[in-house]
């Protein structure tokens, strides 16, 4: 057991989590484990590197690993806990159980979010077209790629805010998909 997987292991014991709770915390502690692994792996890389494109690229891909990791312990966390933490001190993941639905501002407010990523990945995807050209001797369309699919990620995380988190959690869905 990983030593960052601890409070799930407590949380588990604690609560005295179902077989399945159980089961589900052991996957995550063991991809929760890979993913350190391969962390500490990229790490050894980064320092090995001469060429700075390489060293910018793996430091890229290590802030997202860094992200995966402190999520696959926050679910973790959540799963072993449940909805009980005693101390408050368990970084976990929040509830849509005890949501409180947002006011009429976030509901406009997120929407013109979402009309402005749809029309930053339109921009995107015109932007890497033009850059076809620079794509074997630089890293330009590379990270143009990665942006379309971060934004892709907001699109996706702004409709599930707008689907879920704008009405009341005892009725039905407020948003639009």
């Amino acid at each position: 057991m990983s030593a960052v997987f601890t409070d799930a292991q407590r949380g588990v014991l604690a609560v005295n989590a179902s077989v399945s709770e159980r089961e589900l915390v052991a996957t995550l502690e063991r991809h929760g484990a890979d993913e350190g692994e391969i962390l500490a792996r990229y790490d050894k890389l980064a320092g090995a590197l001469r060429s700075p494109a390489a060293r910018y690229l793996v430091g890229y891909i290590m802030d997202d690993e860094r992200r995966h990791h402190r999520i696959i312990e926050e679910l973790a966390n959540t799963v072993a806990w449940g909805g009980f933490d005693p101390a408050g001190d368990v970084a976990k993941l929040p509830d849509l159980r005890n949501h409180r639905p947002e006011a009429a501002e976030f509901l406009a407010e997120t929407r013109r979010l979402l009309d402005f990523e749809k029309k930053d990945r339109r921009e995107l995807r015109r932007l890497r077209k033009e850059l076809r050209d620079f794509e074997d001797t630089t890293v330009w369309a590379l990270l143009v790629d990665t942006m379309i699919l971060d934004t892709d990620k907001h699109i996706r995380i702004l409709k599930f805010l707008l689907d879920h988190l704008t009405a009341d959690p005892s009725g039905p869905t407020g948003g639009e998909g």
